[in-house]
């Protein structure tokens, strides 16, 4: 069996991978593809941590600028990524607790909250968050027609 896959950086083919005799499409860098729905979840998880990271700065009465600063983060934007695009690493978690006056376990729990909520489930006994399924449609509604439009 020949693989006709085109392995170039530039290729838009998509690629499998075998696990045992099973097949799966590849996403980028290798790793399993997402489902939309899951993609829709993960994102939309994402957006709604980011929301409460902002309030919590809010809250305490600082900018990102402020924050940042106060956190010893490497910058604001690294700050604002955590308002938006990805979850604080351990240390950063400890700096941002301080700065916004709550405790190293709320930090650390609002963070798992969104990032795994089966873990936190199974640590704090009550569910994460999940998006519900109106949401996700409509994230995967507006993905599909954003993609459309891109075409």
């Amino acid at each position: 069996m020949t693989d006709e896959t085109d392995h170039s950086p530039e290729s838009t083919t998509m690629r499998y991978g075998r696990a045992g005799m099973q097949r799966y499409e590849v996403g980028t860098r290798g790793r399993p593809a997402r489902s939309p729905r899951e993609a829709a979840i993960r994102s939309l998880r994402l957006k709604a941590f980011g929301r409460v990271m902002r309030e919590m700065r809010e809250a305490a009465g600082l900018n990102v600028a402020e924050a940042a600063e106060i956190a010893r983060l490497s910058s604001p934007r690294k700050l604002s990524q955590y308002e938006g695009s990805c979850y604080p690493p351990g240390e950063a978690q400890i700096r941002l607790a301080s700065t916004y006056g709550c405790t190293r376990y709320d930090m650390a729990t609002t963070v798992l909250r969104y990032s795994d909520p089966e873990m936190y489930l199974a640590i704090v006994g009550q569910p994460g968050y999940t998006p519900d399924d109106d949401e996700i449609a409509a994230y995967i509604a507006t993905s599909s027609n954003d993609a459309k439009k891109d075409k």
